[in-house]
């Protein structure tokens, strides 16, 4: 069969025909003619259609009890009650328990004694069984953040700053994180000493020289900026300058070699 329908190819691709200046092949033109004429495949006709599993209540197991003590033994240990289940229209969308009713349940207790199990009689358990059900969003206006706002139509949590959103959307080396409604920096990384990252313009800035700098360097060292002469048994400070071209960085010359 296989050999047949290569052959057949082979002859329908010899039969050409010409439209709007384009030669098409009659295989190219109607591929499924094949298929008609020969047959449908076995995987095929041995198939069927698959019918949409539909938002309702079905039968479901669920335990009946659970005991703290491992010595109570129960029959039986589950059955079978409605639930929903099923599919929705969109991905966004559950099936939920619109009404649900709690129903008794009858079992036998019956307790371990060591080498024998002892009747405790029997025991009524309520069981949550569903009657009626719905499709709802996934999403619950609960899952919003203060900074979120809750779109029914959409099933979705929407940021109230979106002239935020917008700027940071306009800037390469920045991201929008939408659940915490806040712009980030894609590649933040350590900078090396001296320098810090900047999360606004997202890299290595050098940390500038403030008072409090020079407070901490004075009381460590006891070094007094406005004294022309350093104390005794005081280290030397060293002040990083960030101009290449600061005169205070190219050597002087030695008086004596002039």
């Amino acid at each position: 069969m296989p050999l047949l329908l290569s052959a057949v190819a082979v002859i329908a691709n010899k039969t050409l025909s010409t439209k709007n200046g384009v030669r098409d092949s009659f295989w190219q033109k109607d591929p499924q003619f094949l298929i008609r004429r020969m047959g449908e495949s076995e995987e095929r006709k041995n198939s069927k259609m698959a019918e949409q599993a539909v938002c309702k209540p079905s039968l479901k197991v669920v335990p009946t009890y659970e005991p703290n003590d491992p010595s109570i033994f129960f029959f039986p240990r589950c059955t079978r009650v409605n639930r929903c289940g099923g599919c929705c229209g969109n991905q966004l969308l559950s099936c939920e328990a619109k009404k649900t009713e709690t129903q008794n349940f009858e079992i036998v207790v019956a307790k371990f004694m060591g080498d024998r199990f002892e009747y405790q009689g029997k025991q009524v358990v309520p069981i949550d069984v569903d009657t009626k059900c719905e499709c709802n969003c996934i999403i619950k206006p609960s899952d919003c953040t203060p900074k979120q706002i809750y779109k029914p139509a959409e099933c979705k949590c929407t940021c109230t700053n979106q002239d935020e959103r917008q700027k940071c959307n306009e800037h390469e080396e920045k991201t929008w994180d939408s659940i915490n409604c806040s712009c980030s920096c894609r590649n933040p990384h350590e900078c090396s000493t001296g320098w810090f990252y900047d999360q606004n313009t997202c890299r290595c800035e050098q940390l500038p020289l403030s008072r409090s700098w020079f407070s901490s360097v004075t009381r460590e060292t006891g070094y007094r900026f406005g004294q022309t002469q350093r104390p005794e048994n005081a280290p030397p400070v060293i002040i990083a300058l960030s101009d290449a071209d600061d005169p205070r960085r190219k050597p002087k010359p030695d008086p004596e070699y002039k």
